[in-house]
């Protein structure tokens, strides 16, 4: 089973935001804090790099995240307020 993950877009005082919610193995959460904490800044600092934006990132355990539908998967969420 491969992890997937899913993008949120939200308005927060004013300002929007982006949070990746990202799905790692369990022996990844299971490790150390540091471990974590390094594995969540290195992708933060690689979509930063990538995306030219800052990001929140949320690790998560497989299976945690549902994309329903048939077809192409909605891997973005746009909950921004205009």
């Amino acid at each position: 089973m491969e992890g997937t993950y899913l993008v949120i877009l939200e308005t927060k005082n004013d300002v929007d935001t982006m949070k990746i919610q990202v799905e790692v193995t369990e022996e990844c959460l299971q490790g150390d804090a540091k471990d974590n904490e390094a594995l969540r800044t290195g992708i933060v600092n690689a979509l930063q790099s990538e995306l030219m934006v800052r990001t929140e990132v949320e690790l998560l355990p497989l299976g945690t995240i549902r994309i329903s539908g048939v077809g192409k998967a909605k891997r973005v969420i746009d909950k921004r307020t205009l």
